[in-house]
């Protein structure tokens, strides 16, 4: 697959071949949406949470005898039918929402948004960083000249202190993301319109989907 290359002043400079084996390959809607709903389960944290009987405060006495007063019997006035009594099949805050996909259906979900994004032509691969200190208008200039638009997902390679003047940078930036293409996801791709990266970045990705990772 032909993927451009481009300076920082947004022009094209060359071309290079990228994720060549999944030229013909196509990835299935339903799986990436199975990979996205199973990584939204994974952060998901149940904070509903209602009382049982049991940790109801009071109704320890029997509300009256069992037998002679006419009354419906009863043991408790923390029962689910009483007023103030405890909830029978509400929500507990230890449901635990966590699924699991196969690392290969990860790896297939990734490859098919990154083919994706490459072939709608989403995705801009620079020849170098650009050179900046971490001050906001500096990414700000430098992404005013690429062809980008929307929620922009900018992949830096690397360790943390090449990646620290970008996050810096993008602090104050709402459609700027930095993340590390070691770690990102399917999900993360799915979320942004274009991604940014460079020759570096665009190794770590085939990688990734190459099972070399």
């Amino acid at each position: 697959m032909e993927i451009n290359i481009f300076d920082l002043e947004g022009k094209k400079v060359s071309t290079q071949d990228s994720f060549t084996a999944w030229d013909s390959k196509t990835v299935s809607p339903i799986l990436l949406h199975q990979v996205a709903v199973n990584f939204d389960n994974n952060k998901r944290i149940g904070r509903a949470h209602t009382k049982d009987r049991s940790e109801r405060r009071g109704g320890g006495i029997k509300p009256w005898k069992q037998k002679g007063t006419g009354r419906a019997r009863s043991g408790s006035s923390r029962s689910p039918i009483w007023r103030k009594g405890g909830v029978a099949f509400g929500p507990r805050s230890e449901r635990n929402y966590v699924t699991h996909t196969p690392k290969g259906m990860n790896r297939t979900a990734l490859a098919g948004v990154l083919v994706g994004k490459i072939k709608d032509e989403e995705m801009v691969v620079l020849s170098d960083l650009p050179k900046i200190t971490g001050k906001t208008k500096e990414l700000v200039e430098a992404f005013g000249k690429l062809p980008v638009k929307g929620v922009v997902l900018f992949l830096v390679s690397g360790d943390k202190v090449t990646r620290a003047p970008f996050l810096r940078a993008s602090r104050n930036l709402q459609n700027v993301i930095v993340k590390n293409p070691e770690v990102i996801t399917a999900n993360d791709l799915l979320r942004t319109t274009s991604i940014v990266t460079d020759k570096a970045g665009i190794v770590v990705l085939e990688n990734r989907i190459s099972n070399k990772e």
